[in-house]
């Protein structure tokens, strides 16, 4: 399983994964610009965590066999970076933009978790999680 980024004849970001080494899948939503950051794999799906642009802000997105769900709408940008599934649950950890500092942040099924009170810039760039 690999995936890659790509650019169309227009310049907009794409991205495509490959499952066993079959052609390449394209994941299109409809946004204008799609960027994956991070996979995971979980019996036969295959998810993507990333972003899009949206219409008033980028939005943070994983995406299910290619089906995009939406973890932010805005006012900020929010920017899905790394991606992790145990049984049923998808947890997205990345960040949402509010001007000149980044809030760290993971979506847990759809749920945002802020993990700071925001007096500081931060983000998470890897998440991990170990069923108990």
């Amino acid at each position: 399983m690999a995936w890659s980024e790509s650019y169309n004849s227009s310049g907009q970001s794409q991205t495509r994964y490959s499952k066993n080494l079959g052609a390449p899948v394209l994941i299109n939503d409809g946004s204008a610009d799609v960027r994956g950051t991070a996979i995971a794999v979980s019996g036969s799906d295959v998810y993507i965590a990333g972003s899009a642009i949206g219409s008033n802000a980028i939005v943070a997105k994983y995406w299910k066999n290619g089906v995009p769900v939406a973890l932010s709408n805005g006012p900020q940008s929010a920017f899905g970076q790394s991606i992790a599934v145990v049984g049923s649950d998808v947890y997205v950890a990345g960040y949402s933009d509010a001007g000149a500092s980044g809030t760290a942040q993971y979506w847990k099924n759809g749920s945002v978790v802020t993990l700071i009170n925001g007096n500081q810039a931060a983000l998470i760039r890897k998440i991990v999680v170990v069923k108990k």
